[in-house]
């Protein structure tokens, strides 16, 4: 899995699901969330081979964005994904037995829409970070 977390707003962007991300998932997921929420300043993460790879850093500085890693064995760097990670594996993760790949991509996908929209977060004030709205007709 590779969490893709928006530090201003805590919305989860984005959990790909695979048994390998390398580079090339990791600038066509970036680049997707970019089209979307548009173009950061910094992309923070931590040191992993999939986000240190030349190719991330070389289309990182091509679309304009800094690349900020934490010092190695420094959590508390990145701490929304951190607090992220910890919440997705007490509520989705440790509850679940996944049988398959397809299985555990689908699974995760809902929880992280349930989180994105339904569920209360303190740190804004017991909303969602994007809540589901509708117009009544």
């Amino acid at each position: 899995m590779l969490v893709v977390i928006d530090e201003f707003t805590r919305e989860c962007l984005a959990i790909p699901v695979a048994r390998r991300l390398k580079s090339a998932h990791v600038i066509e997921l970036l680049g997707d969330c970019m089209l979307a929420h548009g173009v950061p300043e910094h992309v923070r993460s931590d040191n992993g081979a999939e986000m240190t790879a030349r190719r991330v850093k070389q289309w990182l500085a091509s679309v304009g964005t800094q690349p900020l890693f934490i010092e190695p064995g420094s959590p508390w760097e990145n701490g929304y994904c951190e607090s992220f990670n910890g919440e997705l594996r007490d509520e989705c993760l440790n509850g679940e037995i996944f049988c398959s790949l397809k299985e555990s991509q689908v699974m995760i996908q809902q929880w992280r829409k349930s989180f994105n929209t339904v569920r209360p977060h303190s740190s804004l004030g017991c909303r969602a970070p994007a809540p589901v709205t509708w117009i009544a007709a």
